[in-house]
């Protein structure tokens, strides 16, 4: 039925994510400019009783260099990914699987996708966090992490138990034995019948 083994490269759906991506943020952005803005406008009026600070959407200097300092540091973080991925220091890259590629599903690249994507993002939140002053030592970036983290308790309980109905969902073969059902009752013998 369903073999246990079987590992899907990642790049499964990239292709679809990527044209998707493109057209929704360019879809998303006309109808926001083009219909939302005039069907629903607001007044300077109308949002100041929201608290609406307008200078608040105006970046400092300090928040500029801030910016800066985090686009560097992740432009030099996706260096060394890539330098990491090619076959610069040998016959295959560094983070390739066995077949030479990194989304091959034993690749060292696709089975650290979640630490790489979680560097991508904290790389230049600390950068940032440090040019604009906020991070002195590494006991601020930590405190940062742990409010984080508390306000999202709530979250990670509700994970917990979602967690463990999937996992029995998994181990009884619930889903494949509902499915085989469904298909059966929706044979075009048995909706003969039930006419």
């Amino acid at each position: 039925m369903i073999d246990p083994n079987y590992s899907a490269s990642i790049a499964i759906n990239w292709y679809f994510l990527i044209v998707s991506c493109i057209i929704l943020t360019i879809a998303g952005t006309i109808l926001t400019e083009k219909v939302m803005v005039h069907r629903f406008p607001v007044t300077k009026e109308e949002l100041a009783q929201y608290d609406f600070d307008e200078d608040a959407a105006n970046l400092s200097p300090v928040q500029k260099k801030g910016l800066k300092v985090a686009g560097i540091a992740f432009l030099v973080y996706l260096a060394v990914v890539l330098l990491l991925s090619l076959p610069i220091f040998g016959e295959t890259a560094i983070l390739a699987g066995s077949d030479g590629t990194i989304t091959a599903s034993d690749a060292p690249f696709t089975k650290g996708i979640v630490f790489t994507v979680t560097l991508a993002l904290m790389i230049p939140g600390i950068a940032y966090g440090v040019a604009i002053g906020k991070y002195k030592n590494d006991k601020d970036v930590w405190a940062d992490i742990s409010q984080g983290f508390s306000e999202m308790g709530n979250y990670i309980f509700m994970c917990f138990f979602i967690s463990i109905f999937t996992n029995f969902f998994s181990v009884s073969n619930l889903g494949t034995v509902l499915a085989i059902t469904g298909a059966t009752g929706c044979s075009p013998s048995d909706l003969r019948e039930s006419r």
